[in-house]
């Protein structure tokens, strides 16, 4: 799809996607005849479609090929289609619009699907074979509009030098100030220095967590980091994970120190979205002019080989010999869960025991190790710390502790 065409298009470019054949619709429902039937409701209007029987062989799907639009069924037994949309809308930047299919839910479940990003909702009850098509062509159509309108954004944002995700200064405008400043320096000897800043560990952080939730720690980082500047000196965002911050006034070793010091101390922060807590810190490697090179290009070079020994570790002993806080991302126990064992693919049902409020919930437990698992509610809750989890195929109880929630999902290690 074209993220250039015209705003206000959709409803024609769409239909001329449909007239042609080129859309490519995943159908997602655990019911197979009905997931049959909707796909040959599809097909005869020239639609391709991929079947898909769960959330994960979606997912599936989508790491193979892009879709123009999904169909996902409300309720697919131990998942919920709403559960499933948040995945994909955490796991990719641009993720296809979703039409949402219930044949129990109401006006709360439609609300729901709406507040959570869904681009329609459609009832099974007598389902209308135009009404599905068109609900396809709306949802394609107001996706390529507001592809549109964000290359827009996009592009004015590059026009006035400013990075769209975060605000802060782009890469452009950092490169033509350090370009002014080498040529200061080699006509008048003024020196500047640089630091790279990058969240140590983010990669990681937006493999779990998702594109959603990982744009938005960039923004809140990118925030902190202008806070904590001096008022001469410059930040920006140069690249997808990395920011630089460019010191040309007083750029000595000894301001630079301070600088790293006190980054070190304002840049390690708790920041929470929703049911996600993230402690974070930053990562840094520092260059000076002309100290570590005659060109900003060597002084570049000097910070990144800084960065890389910084993010592998290995500076941390000297580090910790100094007193300097170390520059290491630290995720809270709640989102990581490290595996020291391999865990086994299982679905097993299970209820959550709160005692304290004479209440069961119950639940699917699934990647099962000697030490803990994943578990998965229907209806989220903010899940204690400790509850008792209740195994209902073998009828035994373990005491569990909760590692980290994100969702409907709950990593916990056993106790008892």
């Amino acid at each position: 799809m074209n993220p250039s065409v015209e705003v206000g298009a959709s409803e024609r470019v769409s239909a001329g996607l449909l007239a042609t054949g080129a859309l490519l619709v995943a159908v997602v429902d655990d019911d197979d005849l009905y997931r049959a039937y909707l796909s040959e409701l599809l097909s005869r209007q020239g639609i391709r479609v991929v079947q898909a029987a769960s959330g994960a062989e979606l997912l599936d799907e989508l790491a193979d090929q892009p879709f123009d639009c999904v169909i996902l069924d409300h309720n697919l037994g131990v998942e919920t289609g709403l559960a499933i949309g948040e995945a994909v809308r955490g796991r990719y930047l641009d993720p296809p619009p979703i039409v949402m299919l219930t044949g129990e839910g109401g006006e709360r479940t439609a609300v729901k699907a709406f507040r959570g990003g869904f681009s329609d909702y459609l009832s099974k009850k007598n389902l209308n074979p135009t009404e599905l098509v068109n609900a396809v062509r709306g949802a394609v159509g107001r996706h390529i509009q507001e592809q549109s309108q964000r290359a827009e954004r996009e592009e004015l944002s590059r026009l006035v030098g400013r990075d769209p995700l975060t605000g802060l200064n782009a890469r452009e405008y950092a490169d033509a100030l350090l370009g002014e400043l080498g040529t200061r320096a080699k006509r008048r000897g003024v020196p500047f220095g640089l630091c790279l800043v990058r969240i140590h560990g983010f990669l990681q952080l937006q493999d779990r967590l998702g594109y959603v939730i990982a744009d938005r720690v960039l923004r809140v980082f990118a925030g902190r980091l202008q806070k904590a500047a001096r008022e001469t000196d410059t930040v920006a965002r140069y690249d997808g994970t990395t920011f630089i911050y460019i010191v040309d006034k007083d750029a000595t070793p000894e301001t630079m120190e301070a600088i790293e010091r006190r980054l070190g101390r304002q840049m390690v922060f708790d920041v929470n979205f929703d049911e996600v807590s993230v402690k974070l810190a930053p990562v840094m490697g520092f260059g000076l002019f002309p100290k570590d090179g005659s060109e900003p290009s060597a002084v570049m070079e000097a910070a990144d080989a800084q960065l890389a020994i910084a993010e592998s570790g290995e500076a941390e002993p000297e580090r910790r010999a100094s007193g300097a806080m170390p520059t290491t991302t630290i995720i809270s126990d709640r989102q990581t869960d490290r595996r020291q064992h391999r865990r086994q693919r299982v679905l097993k049902r299970a209820q959550i025991i709160l005692k304290g409020l004479g209440s069961t919930l119950d639940c699917v437990v699934r990647d099962v190790s000697p030490t803990g698992a994943l578990i998965r509610v229907t209806d989220y809750f903010s899940a204690p710390d400790e509850f008792d989890l209740f195994f209902l195929d073998t009828r035994i109880t373990r005491r569990v502790e909760v590692r980290w929630q994100i969702g409907n999902d709950i990593g916990i290690r056993f106790i008892t």
